[in-house]
């Protein structure tokens, strides 16, 4: 069935108003930036967990293969750094970059249950959980929005 006027017209609005453009697309990578990074700061200001829960939380078994803290210390920064290239992949539109970002993602969902319990303050948590919205968002505009062409361009 031919399109209508009224449809190529409709689409062309619709692209316009709601189309992902490389701009929009960077602002979201940002953000998720600075919702990660506000979450980091959240986690240094005075808490008010009780005497009986931060007791509670520090008589927690370290979690399997984490007696000593060093070996998920250094995970987590040889994480980083994949994670970091992967973060100017995206920035600047490249292939290699949004796969990174897929993998990096995928291997911390893995490794997060390593890590054992946390404990975090209301303000953190909202942080964390934007941060990861965000993050799933730049995932899914990468691979499905009008900002894939860039992406396979490069």
């Amino acid at each position: 069935m031919p399109d209508t006027v009224f449809t190529i017209c409709v689409r062309a609005n619709v692209k316009k108003i709601y189309g992902m453009t490389a701009q929009k697309f960077r602002l979201f990578v940002w953000l998720h930036l600075a919702l990660a990074l506000a979450a980091i700061g959240a986690a240094f200001l005075p808490n008010s967990f009780s005497p009986e829960l931060l007791a509670a939380y520090e008589n927690e078994p370290p979690p399997w293969g984490a007696e000593n803290e060093w070996p998920l210390i250094a995970f987590a920064v040889l994480l980083l750094v994949p994670w970091v290239a992967a973060f100017v992949g995206l920035l600047r539109l490249k292939r290699w970059g949004r796969a990174l970002a897929l993998y990096v993602t995928a291997l911390s969902l893995i490794a997060l249950p390593t890590f054992g319990p946390t404990l975090t303050s209301g303000l953190e948590t909202a942080f964390v959980e934007a941060a990861a919205m965000c993050w799933g968002a730049v995932l899914a505009l990468a691979y499905f929005s009008d900002v894939r062409e860039h992406f396979e361009k490069h």
